[in-house]
């Protein structure tokens, strides 16, 4: 019985931290504790659940191959910082259509 029971928490859900940028042409979504799986989309939204749907089969390839399921070990956090946007200014001179 206790056999069983090992094998039932090591399927349970595990919660992984998921880096979600923005690129050129939409998302892409990695997590820092799997390495060789990521996933993008056209939304934040879509890109997290195309990550939690690549995540499951990128498990399940692992299982395949005997290879262990890493621990979710990251952790995220936020730090404040000042910062100053400088952007450019245009004189009216710069921005009078030539003709």
């Amino acid at each position: 019985m206790e056999h069983g029971r090992e094998a039932r928490l090591e399927m349970g859900a595990r919660r992984y931290s998921v880096i979600i940028e923005q690129t050129s042409s939409g998302f892409s979504a990695y997590s820092p504790d799997v390495a060789g799986c990521a996933a993008v989309g056209d939304t934040r939204e879509e890109t997290r659940w195309n990550f939690q749907d690549a995540l499951a089969a990128h498990f399940e390839a692992m299982r395949e191959v005997g290879e262990p399921i890493p621990e979710p070990s990251a952790s995220v956090d936020y730090v404040e910082v000042a910062a100053q946007v400088f952007r450019k200014k245009y004189s009216e001179a710069t921005c009078v259509a030539a003709g």
